[in-house]
């Protein structure tokens, strides 16, 4: 797709590092440095950071109470706009959209392949999950 992030490894680096980047802004550290998205080839590559910084994520969000959601969060965009402020209830808005965007243009380049595809809607997926279906999310053909 024209405006994705190179392969689909790549666009999954891409979101792991602009996640991490809102993660430590959530948890009021400064931000790190990007690992380049060429840096991951294939999935075996992502697999292991992208367990490291999922294990980041989950001990930053529990840490924070739920009145902590509305305290607002002063960061700098850079060329992005420069000083900002959001809650950080909506950084992690954010942060989940923006993972949903890139995985829809993964799977839509896929499905343009021919290859099977997942239903990435959020509800299909909890209903999977409260009926105990195995392989909640699994995949399904790529439309004929």
């Amino acid at each position: 797709l024209p405006y994705s992030v190179g392969s689909s490894c790549q666009q999954l680096g891409h979101v792991m590092n602009v996640d991490r980047s809102w993660c430590a802004r959530l948890g009021g550290e400064p931000d790190h440095e990007w690992i380049a998205p060429e840096a991951f080839p294939t999935p075996a590559a992502l697999h292991g950071e992208w367990q490291a910084h999922a294990a980041r994520t989950r001990a930053v969000v529990e840490s924070i109470r739920a009145a902590g959601w509305a305290e607002v969060i002063h960061y700098d965009m850079g060329s992005y706009g420069g000083p900002r402020a959001s809650t950080r209830g909506q950084i992690l808005r954010h942060v989940v959209n923006h993972g949903t965007a890139h995985r829809a243009q993964i799977l839509a380049g896929l499905a343009q392949l021919g290859a099977a595809t997942v239903e990435h809607d959020l509800m299909f997926y909890l209903w999977q999950l409260a009926e105990g279906a195995p392989g909640a999310g699994a995949g399904r053909s790529a439309p004929a």
